[in-house]
């Protein structure tokens, strides 16, 4: 999490994962019988903008469906939107030869991107050093300017809604990754692992490491942003081509041709087949790639698995072609998977709200208060956190 906590809150709180198309919230309260995070409530709507952030009619239509859905609370810990945050991978000075590695990530963050150091939060966790690398700090960054803070947490008091913490999707999905490996019964096993998110924008890459530990939670070692696998991408080329609706398109990409009264379904169904694969060619390559990369520095450990999850997860034989391209487990990354769900719930085989609901369950008890204007103008003070992010402590409480 970028340790942004703005305002203590003893109460329930609502995670909110803003993505180009979508907002969506989720709510994780008390344990099913198995010690597992309950998920009680989600709620994913369309936006009506577009940009960055999401305007106020699109927050106070997420607020009347959190009272709708039953959603306790206006707490929110929301995800930065991505073209707003910053991240790094960083090689330090070794920490034994007291360098300041705090000061010092927050310093090359902020160079990296050509900010100063003082206009941005940020959170870092050490990773495991590359083998064969040269004695160092090895850490991951990820920052937000003061700024875009400011403009998120207005926006969402506009429309009612306290922010109290504000998230990387980065870290949800690395968080993902342990929630789901902890509810495996063969448990965590060193390796590499890799959570893809499907979004309508981008598709995400987030890999994560694990030295198979008892009761230590995956760490974050990598991500990337592929631009060709946003789903919107393969949706516009079968409404140009093929002149169906978003509808239609998103019921023949799930294999759920039934579901559409489009005249000629069925050769529809035949025609948009080229035009998936030529999709699931343009970005599954860039995904082999990347993991290739990060597995080289890690050359000792396998892949364990891949998740998918996010809308695109949905996607008629995505999973397949995936698993023959990496020749490795690849899963869908559903809230059954990472939560409990009560019996007769829908919820179970949602695959959109996952990141909402991994930001929900940040245990903010271990988050200290830094940034931000709008802590300052209460007279409060501000410093810069660091360490490991909280979903990695809330995995471990969850795999313990």
């Amino acid at each position: 999490m970028l340790r942004s906590l703005l305002k203590k809150t003893n109460g329930p709180v609502v995670g909110v994962d803003i993505c180009s198309r979508t907002l969506s919230a989720a709510q994780v309260g008390g344990h099913g019988a198995s010690r597992v995070p309950l998920l009680n409530c989600a709620v994913t709507l369309e936006r009506r903008s577009r940009g960055a952030l999401p305007s106020a009619d699109d927050l106070r239509l997420l607020a009347n469906q959190m009272r709708v859905a039953g959603f306790e609370g206006t707490d929110v810990i929301v995800t930065a939107p991505d073209e707003m945050l910053m991240t790094a991978v960083l090689e330090l000075p070794p920490a034994a030869g007291g360098a300041p590695i705090d000061m010092l990530a927050i310093s090359e963050l902020a160079r990296v991107h050509r900010k100063e150091p003082g206009a941005i939060a940020a959170s870092r966790w050490d990773i495991p050093s590359p083998e064969r690398a040269k004695p160092g700090t090895y850490t991951m960054a990820v920052g937000l300017a003061h700024e875009q803070g400011e403009k998120l947490v207005a926006a969402f008091a506009e429309a009612g809604l306290r922010v109290v913490g504000i998230d990387s999707r980065v870290t949800a999905l690395g968080r993902m990754a342990g929630l789901a490996w902890s509810l495996q019964e063969q448990g965590l096993e060193a390796g590499l692992s890799g959570v893809v998110d499907l979004g309508y924008s981008r598709a995400q890459l987030v890999m994560t490491h694990s030295d198979g530990a008892a009761g230590k939670a995956p760490v974050v070692v990598y991500e990337r942003a592929i631009e060709a696998g946003g789903l919107s991408r393969v949706l516009s080329q079968m409404h140009q081509r093929l002149g169906i609706s978003s509808e239609a398109a998103h019921a023949l990409l799930r294999g759920r041709e039934t579901e559409t009264d489009s005249p000629g379904i069925a050769e529809l169904a035949r025609a948009s087949r080229g035009i998936v694969s030529d999709y699931f060619e343009s970005f599954l390559s860039e995904v082999q790639r990347s993991m290739h990369y990060a597995g080289q520095r890690y050359p000792s450990l396998s892949m364990r698995c891949v998740w998918l999850c996010g809308p695109g997860a949905m996607v008629r034989g995505i999973g397949d072609r995936l698993r023959a391209l990496l020749q490795t487990q690849v899963v869908e990354l559903s809230a059954k998977r990472c939560f409990a769900v009560r019996v007769g719930s829908a919820l179970g085989g949602d695959t959109s709200c996952m990141i909402a609901a991994a930001v929900a369950a940040t245990d903010l008890t271990v988050v200290a208060p830094v940034l931000s204007a709008a802590a300052q103008a209460e007279g409060k003070p501000t410093s810069q956190g660091s360490g490991k992010p909280t979903g990695e402590k809330q995995a471990q409480r969850s795999a313990a």
